[in-house]
């Protein structure tokens, strides 16, 4: 590896990947409409936030750092996380990266060029020394500064050699015939326009839970917790923007993105549509609720929403089982299958082993414990 280095690209090297990147994610697509969708996303407050937002990385030869022949790309999108760490319980803010479009072009691939690339990208992203409580502070500047780091991979387990290692990846899946109880209470559609004071509001209740030890079977007192600090909503807009995009050329034109327990409830839901043919899914972006008459309520309304949409399933990612009543606080990692697809209106309990699996760096300091991750939701992908 002393070879090559891994660099910021320059806006040629981030033209250039995005034009290797198009033959294989913009399918169905040319690559005018493919850059039509990525400059659409890129203008999201999202990719745009803070002091860098989404950013491009090349692995190159040194002495050749501009060259347009790259190796292989990434990118990452720099992110404000809450995390409490053993050593300093009172929750704080701290800088995290996740990394999203990890490329080899068909022709250079098999030669080790992508763990190249992640391996390099560790010291891109992490401090030269991690605090001894763990916390890295908001620096200002782009990279060398995250507490750690996370991917959702398609590529099952090849991440975890490389340093980031797999979560909880779970995910409940209804069908369009799915039978909702009569008792589940009324809900208000969400626009566009509830989603940053809904964020607002979700941001409080994390704070609140990120404060308390992680369960036992988490990692108890030892364990560091942390959760995406997202006031504003701007990654689930920036999913629902994409989701907007894909809406347009199905000919469609969504305008519910979620739903509301009424009363007093703090039970909400937010979600995105995929019109792609061969997947047709509604899926919850963030689904917060404490009881299963609340989360029955919630997937009526999505069912409802999907139904108009000419959808084929609901998802929602690591549901609460035990606030759902169907697994034990005791051993909420096992639920009864038959309970859970009887007592949660026809769910069926499924676990990702390729795509979409959560995988978390950490930098901080040692700690002895493992690293929970709240809210391991849709709406933090990208």
């Amino acid at each position: 590896m002393d070879s090559y280095a891994v660099c910021l690209a320059t806006p040629e090297q981030d033209a250039e990947a995005r034009k290797r990147e198009s033959v294989e994610w913009g399918v169905g697509m040319t690559l005018e409409q493919f850059s039509e969708r990525e400059d659409m996303l890129d203008s999201q407050p999202f990719a745009r936030n803070g002091d860098g937002g989404r950013r491009r990385w090349v692995l190159v030869p040194k002495g050749d750092e501009e060259t347009l022949d790259f190796l292989a790309a990434c990118e990452t999108y720099r992110r404000k996380i809450m995390i409490r760490h053993p050593e300093n319980e009172i929750p704080v803010t701290a800088i995290s990266y996740s990394i999203a479009s990890v490329f080899v072009p068909a022709q250079k691939r098999r030669k080790g060029y992508a763990a190249m690339l992640m391996k390099l990208l560790h010291g891109q992203i992490q401090p030269a020394s991690p605090p001894s409580i763990g916390i890295v502070e908001e620096t200002g500047r782009y990279g060398k500064d995250g507490i750690l780091s996370f991917l959702f991979s398609d590529v099952g387990k090849f991440y975890e050699p490389l340093g980031w290692h797999v979560n909880k990846a779970d995910q409940l899946e209804w069908g369009m015939q799915a039978i909702i109880s009569a008792k589940a209470p009324s809900t208000t559609a969400v626009t566009e326009a509830d989603i940053p004071a809904l964020a607002t509001a979700d941001e409080s209740v994390l704070r609140q839970e990120i404060a308390q030890p992680a369960p036992r079977h988490l990692g108890g007192p030892q364990a560091v917790r942390f959760t995406l600090s997202d006031p504003q909503g701007l990654a689930w807009r920036w999913s629902i923007a994409r989701s907007k995009f894909y809406a347009s050329r199905a000919g469609r034109s969504p305008t519910v993105w979620g739903a509301r327990v009424e009363g007093l409830s703090n039970a909400f839901a937010v979600w995105a549509y995929n019109y792609q043919p061969n997947t047709l899914e509604l899926i919850f972006l963030r689904l917060r609720f404490s009881s299963r008459e609340e989360l029955l309520a919630l997937v009526a309304a999505a069912r409802a929403a999907a139904s108009k949409e000419g959808l084929k399933r609901i998802v929602a990612w690591n549901v609460d089982l035990v606030a759902a009543g169907v697994a034990d606080a005791e051993n909420p990692t096992v639920a009864d299958a038959e309970r859970l697809t009887s007592e949660l209106a026809g769910a069926n309990l499924v676990t990702r082993t390729s795509k979409s699996l959560p995988c978390i760096a950490w930098y901080g300091a040692e700690h002895g414990g493992k690293v929970d991750w709240i809210a391991c939701e849709k709406g933090w992908w990208c």
